[in-house]
């Protein structure tokens, strides 16, 4: 008998150290993003122990990274079967409770990807209830409203947020997202300067800040922080592009031309100097939808100043069709011929 019971605890023994095998591989893969051979790993421990939520919530992780979202789904909601098993069974600690917390979170964050907006939104709900302090819940479940366009629910859960974690700084940037779709951009300022104070070289508060500041016509503010974004990534040619927009509008050609020539100078062979379509998001009606590119909005600038050549040589670049420019640079360098956009 005791023969049977020793060989029983070493075979146990030996099961349990092939599981922490697979369980240590598995999470090395995944470190390493080879998710993959980490589900692979993470099935080989499940087979010798269905019982463990943990090991389906990693393998759902993998997963979800593979972008194969139900498979996820399906892993994180037998991690949450098998614990709520367990808490029948016996009083669940905090720790489980805060792992809980995370296989709901998770499993909204796949139904996120598949634009399940509603289940999303009762996964986070239930983390909430878990852990009425876990302020990423908040978060992501203002993200969800956010999706269904109902900015004011989304608002509410990322103040919460806020009041949990006062310097949770990703929160304030989509707060101010959230105000900037109610046309809320005194507020929606607000929100991306208190982001920048927590994390100052954060180049999306600065360029949505400054997207908002054009909407109120602080146009020195909104240059400002163009300007700011240049300083912290001077190749990144679409902060010269936008600057010099506002440049045009407030009649500053010469500094318009200035940075749309240094635009061009960094990407000259890009045609995604087209007016960002994201821009509309944030309702900029003030920049002109019909500018398309670099060079178009070059020989505008130089239009306004009189330098018709320049204008025609601009105008003539690729991208350009010929009607757009052939009457125009017909008229000769002494005329003043009407800008064909």
């Amino acid at each position: 008998m005791k023969k049977l019971i020793l060989i029983s605890a070493l075979l146990i023994f030996a099961c349990e150290q092939k599981i922490e095998h697979y369980i240590s591989s598995g999470n090395d893969k995944a470190q390493e993003k080879d998710y993959n051979g980490a589900i692979a790993d993470y099935t080989r421990a499940i087979e010798l122990d269905p019982k463990k939520p943990y090991y389906y919530y990693h393998r759902g992780k993998s997963k979800n990274n593979l972008k194969d979202y139900n498979g996820a789904i399906s892993d994180y909601t037998k991690a949450i079967e098998l614990t709520k098993a367990i808490e029948l069974v016996k009083p669940i600690p905090s720790a489980t409770i805060s792992l809980r917390t995370k296989f709901y979170r998770y499993r909204g964050n796949s139904k996120l990807e598949l634009k399940d907006y509603e289940g999303a939104m009762a996964d986070f709900t239930r983390a909430i209830e878990l852990d009425p302090n876990d302020d990423y819940a908040y978060k992501i479940r203002g993200d969800a409203k956010n999706s269904l366009e109902d900015y004011k629910g989304a608002i509410t859960d990322y103040t919460k947020a806020i009041e949990i974690n006062p310097n949770y700084d990703y929160a304030y940037l989509i707060r101010g997202d959230a105000k900037n779709s109610l046309e809320d951009y005194k507020g929606a300022i607000a929100d991306y300067t208190k982001a920048i104070e927590i994390s100052p070289n954060d180049d999306y508060a600065y360029k949505i800040r400054a997207r908002s500041k054009h909407e109120i016509k602080d146009y020195k503010g909104a240059i400002k922080d163009y300007t700011k974004l240049i300083e912290i990534s001077p190749s990144y040619y679409k902060n010269y592009y936008y600057r010099a927009l506002i440049k045009h509008e407030i009649k500053d050609y010469k500094g318009a031309i200035a940075d749309y020539t240094k635009s061009i100078e960094l990407n000259p062979n890009d045609d995604a100097h087209y007016f960002n379509a994201s821009l509309r998001r944030y309702r900029t009606p003030k920049i002109r939808k019909d500018y398309r590119d670099a060079y178009k909005n070059r020989a505008r600038s130089k239009h306004e100043i009189k330098d018709y050549n320049g204008a025609c040589e601009d105008l003539k670049k690729p991208k350009g069709p010929e009607l757009a420019y052939r009457d125009y640079c017909s008229n000769g360098s002494n005329d003043a011929p009407t800008f064909p956009y």
